[in-house]
């Protein structure tokens, strides 16, 4: 007997996202759900060419988040925009800036035949924030304000409560535009997955990025001390979104949260440092000096795995992320989520 195939909704969202592919009514009603463990009357089906694969309403409101999620993030990951440079601290932060063209993306999930999703400032914000290559996402003054974890801010991460101050820095104007920024220097360029060097000390010679008394070689590269941690960041980067994917170990939650806000209901995730004990084994593992592992240096790259919010509460990090069939939220809605769960001691 041949083996049945186990569907999930995430071969689905394949199946959607591709050209010409879209979720209709089914126009039949003898048919179950095609995901494997469901049993429910099939009430959608996603149409592509000569294929016809048939899901329940249930998974079809998942099914449609998801990929408005999905779409949502690209279409502003693509479009124009524009760099701003702001200082925080002794680091330099780029933030693009694009514009919101609300007709163009309703116009590309109705061609997938999602026409019921209303396209506001939370489908947004979470959306674009989930992008495993983006770190911050906020509309202010109707434009879409977003902070790239790739060059040239691979050299630097910003925490929960620095992002506070980028809010603050873009709204009082506090930045330089720049036309292209310039990558000085990305951790790439020394460490690669196949020649990993050990930080060796020098005591001649200037940093390769800002010029300073080198402290370490790596490579062909002289480094100060806080442009060695700087690059070494952007390769943890790589160590969280492995762990998460399975690649380098499982990362699990401690603990979840199930709260009610403004008539959604939202599912956090809640990390404490032994269950991202792993990634600390394989940062020493990678003899990453200098590196402190506690809550607020993993708040760091927590975000970048998908993740769109987090926040430290009780030396534990609280997450929010879309991937979870979550609601959408906007990042003042997270915000006031935060305030609350420490106004009611919920992870005391």
């Amino acid at each position: 007997m041949k083996k049945r195939e186990k569907i999930t909704t995430v071969d689905l969202e394949k199946k959607l996202l591709q050209k010409d592919a879209k979720i209709l009514p089914a126009d039949e009603a003898n048919k179950l759900c095609c995901i494997y463990d469901c049993i429910d009357n099939a009430r959608y089906k996603i149409a592509k060419e000569n294929e016809e694969i048939y899901v329940c309403s249930a998974h079809s409101r998942e099914l449609k988040a998801e990929v408005t999620t999905k779409i949502t993030a690209d279409f502003f990951l693509e479009k124009h925009y524009t760099t701003l440079l702001l200082k925080i601290g002794d680091y330099d932060l780029f933030v693009n800036e694009t514009d919101i063209d609300f007709f163009e993306l309703e116009k590309r999930l109705i061609e997938k035949g999602i026409t019921e999703s209303k396209i506001d400032r939370a489908v947004i914000e979470s959306s674009v924030a989930t992008h495993e290559n983006i770190t911050y996402a906020e509309v202010l003054n109707d434009k879409l304000y977003y902070i790239s974890c790739l060059p040239p801010n691979d050299l630097y991460f910003p925490t929960s409560s620095e992002l506070f101050a980028v809010r603050e820095k873009i709204l009082g104007g506090e930045y330089d535009i720049v036309e292209k920024p310039k990558v000085i220097l990305s951790y790439k360029d020394i460490w690669l997955d196949d020649d990993i060097e050990e930080p060796k000390k020098v005591y001649t010679g200037n940093c390769f990025v800002c010029n300073k008394t080198a402290s370490y070689n790596v490579g062909k590269y002289n480094l100060c001390k806080n442009h060695l941690m700087q690059t070494q960041q952007g390769m943890i980067r790589e160590f969280f979104i492995d762990a998460f994917i399975g690649v380098l170990c499982d990362i699990q939650p401690s603990d979840m949260l199930f709260v009610n806000f403004n008539d959604k209901e939202i599912k956090l995730e809640v990390y404490d440092l032994e269950s991202l004990s792993e990634i600390h084994e394989t940062i020493k593992d990678y003899k990453m000096k200098f590196i402190n592992f506690n809550i607020e240096f993993a708040d760091r790259f927590i975000r970048c795995p998908e993740i769109a919010y987090s926040a430290i509460v009780n030396d534990l990090l609280v997450t929010y992320s879309r991937v979870f069939d979550n609601s959408f939220i906007t990042k003042e809605e997270w915000d006031e989520i935060v305030k609350r769960i420490k106004e009611k001691c919920l992870l005391d």
